[in-house]
Order: C-alpha cells, then sequence, then structure tokens
C-alpha cells in the first residue's frame, strides 16, 4: 500500500477551468508525487499528476495533470461567497467548519441586534459552531467566547438571500430596526 504524506495540511481551494471551486481540507501525495488525495468536504478524491509545482512565496501549488491544471490557495474570506449559504464573504476561522458541514448547518447564523433603547441596529454578528464574529469596518471580527455585548438585546436574525443586500446596507449607513427586519427570515 502506498503511504501519502502532507502536501498542504492546511485548508484550501482548488480551482481549475470551468470547474467551480472546491475546498480542499488537506493535500496528500504518495513519495512519486505522481498521485494527490484531495481531503474535501464530500470525501476523498485521487488526482493523478504528471508534475506539482509550489510557489514558495505566495504558498500557491499547481497540480499538472494530463488535462487539466489545478491551483490551490489558502481559503480568503471572499470563499464564503460560495461556500457559506449566506453568500457573502465570512471569516476565514470559520470556512472549514461551514464547508465540512455543507450547506444545511444550522449553527451557521447572521443576526441584527438591538435594544429598546434605539431605533437602529446596533450590530451585527455572524456565528457558527466555531465562534462567533462582529461586523466591524466591512469585516467580521472574533467575539471572546465570554462576551456578552448582545445577550440581553433582540435579535433579528437574517435570511440567508438577503444576507448580500442586508451587509451592504448595514457596511455603508446606518440601519433602522424597521429597515432591518425586512431583511429578516419570514417567520423569524
Amino acid at each position: 500500500m502506498a503511504k501519502f504524506n502532507p502536501l498542504r495540511a492546511e485548508p484550501g481551494v482548488l480551482t481549475a477551468p470551468g470547474e467551480e471551486p472546491k475546498f480542499a481540507a488537506a493535500l496528500l501525495t504518495n513519495e512519486a508525487e505522481n498521485e494527490v488525495r484531495v481531503i474535501g468536504s464530500d470525501g476523498v478524491d485521487t488526482i493523478k499528476v504528471a508534475r506539482i509545482d509550489q510557489d514558495g512565496v505566495s504558498a500557491r501549488l499547481v497540480l499538472v495533470t494530463n488535462k487539466i491544471k489545478y491551483n490551490w490557495r489558502p481559503v480568503r474570506e471572499a470563499d464564503g461567497i460560495w461556500i457559506s449559504k449566506y453568500q457573502i464573504p465570512i471569516p476565514i476561522e470559520a470556512i472549514s467548519g461551514v464547508a465540512v458541514s455543507g450547506e444545511t448547518v444550522a449553527t451557521e447564523l447572521l443576526s441584527a441586534f438591538s435594544d429598546g433603547d434605539s431605533p437602529y441596529v446596533l450590530g451585527v454578528v455572524y456565528e457558527t459552531a466555531d465562534g462567533k464574529w462582529v461586523r466591524s469596518g466591512g469585516s467580521f471580527l472574533p467575539i471572546a467566547g465570554d462576551d456578552q455585548t448582545y445577550s440581553d438585546m433582540e435579535r433579528i436574525v437574517i435570511d440567508s438571500a438577503k444576507a448580500k443586500d442586508f451587509l451592504a446596507l448595514y457596511d455603508k449607513n446606518y440601519v433602522t430596526v424597521s429597515d432591518a427586519t425586512t431583511y429578516e427570515v419570514v417567520g423569524g
């Protein structure tokens, strides 16, 4: 039985012309480096390769087969657009959990928070089983596990189909609670 060694032990994304991007939790290769195993959200795929080109500076990797050239790169927030049900950039730390669990993740949640003293949304939080992140300056920043800032506030759960538009509005403007409810999950 062939022995496989880590080629890339960290999560990344495989792309190829004409194919959808694919999340890869890790890449393994045999000693001859003519076979690469892609550990992904839907199991293990094997790619027969003619050549492996590594770029030590950018951490990119090129897998060349007889027909296709695959590019591997580290994950980035923008990958959330095709990995997350919300189709928005999400924190890199959340991508592995969301990608491996699939689109039916019940724990992936985008919420706006308010309290009775203000007519405005006071914060937007993205959360998964891996953690919570608050929206600030157009990015999601981690929330400490013991942070209780939003625990006593009213939650408005944002509909995944409307999340991109909601974040665009939130990032450029103050959002009122009544505006936020137009992006709420029906029955939420």
